[in-house]
């Protein structure tokens, strides 16, 4: 609605928005079509009814390119994991539209050095170095080139897309797996979801 007279009401985005009534319930991590998979849903937590795909857009708040915390190592990080190949950027990202999600965020898109009170607390004030901007504002490639190259493939396929239903439990295994590149806090690399397809017609 729009708020009543003279009002307008504006959606509230946040991570995680399951928990609060009044935001629009979204996932954050590094592969979310699961998130999409669980549709219709209303987490046990959540105050309120939230049926993502049905009541509400499907929104990718954080798609993560990792981040170091101090005295982590990006070979051995002691609390989250420390970057991610392009393919697999790529893949949960392309995943995630083709199961029917309609926004994605970078997290990070550009890396950058956080002094002071921007730094968050037990992060290295370099920044997100491994994603699609390096923090001296140069491409990280082939990254960049690759992640960018996905987009137009995205919006050249958006109509087709975008005008047929969500896939919902619509997916077409494929005899393939990948091995994942990024860490866990244990230091072993985490099972990526299976490769699936998602078919539309136009």
């Amino acid at each position: 609605g729009n708020g009543g007279p003279g009002r307008i009401a504006l959606p509230v985005l946040m991570c995680e928005g399951a928990v609060a009534s009044n935001v629009v319930p979204t996932c954050n991590g590094p592969w979310c079509t699961e998130y999409l998979e669980e549709a219709p849903r209303s987490p046990p937590h959540a105050r309120v009814t939230k049926r993502v795909l049905v009541d509400f857009p499907g929104v990718w708040t954080e798609n993560e390119g990792g981040f170091q915390t101090w005295g982590g190592s990006p070979s051995k990080p002691a609390n989250y994991f420390w970057g991610r190949s392009a393919d697999e950027a790529a893949r949960a990202s392309l995943q995630w539209f083709a199961r029917g999600g309609s926004h994605m965020n970078y997290y990070m898109f550009f890396g950058g050095n956080n002094f002071g009170v921007w730094g968050g607390d037990a992060i290295t004030t370099a920044y997100a170095t491994d994603v699609n901007v390096c923090p001296d504002g140069l491409p990280n490639e082939p990254k960049f080139s690759h992640l960018g190259n996905m987009h137009a493939a995205l919006a050249a396929a958006a109509a087709v897309m975008l005008g047929a239903p969500p896939q919902v439990n619509a997916s077409v295994p494929l005899p393939y797996r990948v091995t994942s590149t990024m860490e866990t806090p244990t230091g072993a690399p985490p099972s990526p979801p299976p490769v699936v397809a998602y078919v539309y017609k136009s």
